[in-house]
């Protein structure tokens, strides 16, 4: 989805755009739906089926990925 659309969709439920983005909207517009914000940070796992983002989403990772150093002494 653009951001055009995306934007569409957040006016359409009544959020202001100001200078938001579109992960920003997006989040907004998942708790306007009573879902949890969580685009981009699935990790690429998600057991949610009818999120109209779930595509987006698993293509998306806002979430570094972690490093595990091992520490020798």
């Amino acid at each position: 989805m653009t951001l055009t659309e995306v934007q569409e969709k957040a006016q359409k439920m009544g959020i202001t755009l100001n200078s938001k983005g579109k992960i920003e909207l997006m989040h907004e517009i998942q708790q306007k739906e009573g879902y949890t914000p969580c685009f981009g940070r699935s990790q690429r796992k998600c057991l949610s089926t009818d999120c109209c983002w779930k595509q987006d989403c698993l293509e998306t990772n806002l979430i570094p990925a972690l490093f595990i150093f091992e520490v020798t002494a």
